[in-house]
């Protein structure tokens, strides 16, 4: 129920959709669970944010397969979107390897760059399989030389 005439149903899921976050985040999973009942089904939770919270909260619920199919369908209804690609390229790490994680992840990455979780897409194995110490050679590192091969091999793919 919305706690004042003027609150809209979206602003009522916003507060909602935090309320189940922050429970999330102190791993008080069954009472985010409980917190997010106003929202219905997990499967309907609003928004790319809520469906990704639900699918995250349905696997540590233990509900897997309900969390896989919740991350599909909203890969599919946002298949640009860097938190629905972040989350489908954990759940394909875990099923296929790094390898198959690494072809499907390429002609994504401009999606997930400059977004929050692009530091964490990087952290993924499947980009670290393919980097090492060959990549920025022996000693200590020089950022800058780094960031700059960075934005030179970005520039070729344009």
């Amino acid at each position: 129920m919305l706690s004042s005439a003027s609150e809209s149903p979206a602003a009522h899921a916003t507060e909602v959709l935090a309320s189940v976050e922050e429970l999330y985040r102190r791993s008080r999973f069954v009472d985010a669970h409980a917190a997010g009942r106003p929202l219905g089904d997990l499967r309907a939770w609003p928004g790319v944010e809520g469906a990704i919270l639900a699918s995250r909260l349905a696997e540590r619920l233990g509900a897997p397969r309900l969390s896989q199919a919740i991350r599909r369908a909203t890969l599919s209804r946002a298949p640009t979107h860097p938190e629905a690609l972040y989350f489908w390229a954990l759940q394909l790490n875990g099923r296929r390897g790094p390898w198959h994680l690494l072809r499907w992840m390429a002609p994504r990455a401009v999606h997930v760059v400059g977004s929050a979780r692009h530091a964490d897409w990087l952290a993924l194995e499947a980009v670290l399989c393919v980097g090492g110490s060959w990549v920025v050679g022996k000693g200590v590192p020089d950022e800058a030389a780094i960031e700059a091969a960075a934005r030179e091999a970005v520039a070729l793919g344009r």
